[in-house]
């Protein structure tokens, strides 16, 4: 699985979404999650954020072995709410639905 990160140097939430994505994603590596960071402006990263219809900064996408997309975040996200999206998308965490939190499985 693959984690793109787009930001822009004008936008004031993308160092703080870049900050909490580097302190979660390398601790994905061994669990076969790679991360790219693209400025939205230039280079690839203007290619990129055409082919995925990218609107607004900061923005990660988690894109599939196929390069589809599987989960988009628009935003900032906190450490612990990005841990988690990405525990799910690896399948390390389970869904806990109200269900599974009332009756305990």
């Amino acid at each position: 699985m693959r984690a793109l990160l787009f930001s822009s140097p004008t936008c004031p939430m993308c160092p703080k979404a870049e900050r909490v994505a580097r302190k979660v994603f390398p601790n994905y590596a061994s669990h076969g999650l790679s991360y790219e960071k693209y400025r939205v402006n230039k280079g690839p990263g203007k290619e990129f954020a055409a082919k995925y219809y990218i609107m607004g900064t900061p923005t990660i996408l988690f894109l599939d072995e196929e390069g589809n997309e599987v989960k988009r975040i628009v935003g900032a996200p906190s450490l612990e709410s990005l841990t988690k999206t990405v525990e799910k998308l690896l399948g390390l965490r389970k869904e806990s639905g109200f269900l599974s939190r009332l009756f305990g499985r």
